[in-house]
């Protein structure tokens, strides 16, 4: 009789790899197994793509903001408009008024302090022309308070001032001046313009019917409307006086 033999019993190798029969999992590649981007060219890249973004961003911004800019722009040319529209209006309601300055405390009756003025000049000025007269401004020990007189006659105005450089050289007038009333903008204008006249910068400065003009070194006439006005005297005319300012000529 033959023996009886059992199933043969063969031996498999064990896996790693999970039930089912799935594919195990593979261990990560080694550095120099792929492709990889030199450190320069990642440089240039990077770089390249802020330069677009940063374009990209300019011009959106550009497109954004030049409406606002030209909207500005125009905002600030139509003020500049009114500015000037408002100040002729104001020195209108000022062309019969004089500002008289020096004429002291101790001479309370505004009114009567100009016809004296007028009598020390010489000039024929009779009570009710006078229409309006006051004192302006803080009274301070060392500097009388300012009058402000309107009055009618544009004649009698107009010699008040023509001949008011005489009071320098009468007793007890000197320090008194009598100048057109001008309006906060011509005041400062015509402080500017003799200011350039003290630094050598013109021969002469004065205001007619409330218009200031300078009188260059040919005697020639400028008609000063406003600062950009005068800064176009300076570049013409005196332009080292411009450059010491830091304005380029």
């Amino acid at each position: 009789m033959q023996a009886m033999t059992g199933p043969t019993m063969t031996s498999t190798p064990l896996t790693n790899g999970p039930p089912g029969g799935q594919a195990g999992i593979q261990p990560p590649a080694s550095p120099n197994s792929g492709t990889f981007l030199p450190d320069g060219d990642i440089s240039r890249i990077v770089a390249a793509v802020k330069a677009s973004l940063m374009n990209e961003f300019t011009n959106m911004l550009a497109d954004r903001l030049n409406p606002i800019i030209m909207c500005v722009n125009q905002v600030a040319q139509e003020n500049k408009i009114l500015h000037k529209r408002i100040d002729e209006l104001e020195q209108y309601g000022r062309k019969n008024c004089v500002r008289i300055f020096g004429v002291p405390e101790s001479e309370s009756d505004s009114t009567q302090a100009v016809m004296n003025l007028a009598k020390d000049l010489n000039v024929p000025l009779e009570k009710n022309e006078v229409l309006v007269s006051h004192r302006v401004g803080r009274s301070t020990e060392s500097k009388p308070r300012a009058i402000i007189a309107r009055i009618s006659s544009y004649e009698s105005r107009h010699q008040l001032i023509k001949n008011s450089y005489k009071l320098s050289k009468i007793e007890g007038r000197r320090g008194v001046s009598i100048n057109q009333d001008l309006t906060k903008l011509r005041s400062k204008l015509a402080k500017e313009c003799r200011q350039l006249v003290k630094m050598n910068g013109a021969k002469s400065t004065f205001v007619f019917d409330g218009k200031i003009f300078l009188v260059d070194k040919n005697e020639r006439k400028h008609k000063i409307n406003g600062l950009d006005d005068l800064l176009n005297y300076k570049m013409s005319e005196c332009p080292a006086l411009a450059r010491s300012d830091g304005i380029n000529t």
